[in-house]
């Protein structure tokens, strides 16, 4: 568990863009120790938040990662981590966490105001 700090350090440093940098730190972490892929979804966010220089990580990957992105073509499996499909399921995935934040964000922006 320790080397997952260094993998997330890894793919910070990499200079790789976001989706992809995320695609690679789930991918390590999954390799090594598949039962601690949610330890993996949520470094992600964190790295994502520190990529793009925000204050806090929003939980965007980590909440979509059962979600239909990561459905293989016939739907019947799932996109793991390491598969070549996998960097794009994380990309897709990053624009469907973040649609359902802006959604989310505009209801709570509404039932504020009325």
């Amino acid at each position: 568990m320790a080397a997952a700090v260094d993998y997330a350090d890894a793919a910070f440093q990499s200079g790789r863009p976001a989706p992809f940098a995320a695609a690679d730190l789930v991918s390590a972490i999954f390799s090594d120790r598949p039962d601690a892929e949610p330890l993996a979804w949520m470094l992600v966010d964190m790295l994502i938040a520190a990529t793009l220089k925000w204050n806090r990580p929003v939980p965007l990957m980590m909440a979509e990662r059962y979600g239909p992105t990561f459905r293989t073509l016939r739907g019947r499996g799932r996109v793991r981590p390491g598969e070549t499909a996998f960097p794009s399921a994380v990309c897709l995935d990053l624009i469907e966490g973040t649609s359902a934040a802006l959604r989310s964000a505009g209801e709570i922006a509404r039932r504020a105001e009325g």
